[in-house]
């Protein structure tokens, strides 16, 4: 499909993550999106929106009739993907693989993500991905990696930054500053971090 053009676009747009804006013919239909295959509806406009939603990552707002309802949506058939809820949210949201809990999803966002006490980290893992995402420094064990991540995820001293590889993870783990050895792979990347000064996290082929 075509990409959304700048504002004013009119006619059907193929989304993409982060998009909003006139997206439809009619005057004042901000915010609605053509959906992507296998969903219905209408996306989340500005706070204030009532009904059933579309969930696209990034969307918040009301989204059913009930008062105080703010960032839940009721799944409809073929509809997968995540609703960002504000925070204090509770009850269902559309599923994601391998949640489970709480769910507090915006990257950059970090909380309880699992029923558990003490599980401090970033957001439920991706498809594919399973266990703890880092969290604070201090964590130790095996983390799913995310883009934008950074601590010592090694139970050994000054290994900070360095992950460990699972099946099925991909992604790269952004060290602090002088990193040096393996990080976890992205597709085509290979080699040592490159330490210099705003240089974090990007891998020299």
């Amino acid at each position: 499909g075509r990409v959304t053009p700048r504002a004013g676009q009119r006619g059907r747009v193929t989304p993409r993550a982060g998009q909003r804006g006139r997206v439809t013919p009619r005057a004042g239909q901000r915010g609605r999106v053509t959906p992507r295959a296998g969903q219905r509806g209408r996306v989340t406009p500005r706070a204030g929106q009532r009904g059933r939603v579309t969930p696209r990552a990034g969307q918040r707002g009301r989204v059913t009739p009930r008062a105080g309802q703010r960032g839940r949506v009721t799944p409809r058939a073929g509809q997968r993907g995540r609703v960002t809820p504000r925070a204090g949210q509770r009850g269902r949201v559309t599923p994601r693989a391998g949640q489970r809990g709480r769910v507090t999803p915006r990257a950059g966002q970090r909380g309880r993500v699992t029923p558990r006490a003490g599980q401090r980290g970033r957001v439920t893992p991706r498809a594919g991905q399973r266990g703890r995402v880092t969290p604070r420094a201090g964590q130790r064990g095996r983390v799913t990696p995310r883009a934008g991540q950074r601590g010592r995820v090694t139970p050994r001293a000054g290994q900070r930054g360095r992950v460990t590889p699972r099946a099925g993870q991909r992604g790269r783990v952004t060290p602090r500053a002088g990193q040096r050895g393996r990080v976890t792979p992205r597709a085509g990347q290979r080699g040592r971090v490159t330490p210099r000064a705003g240089q974090r996290g990007r891998v020299t082929p």
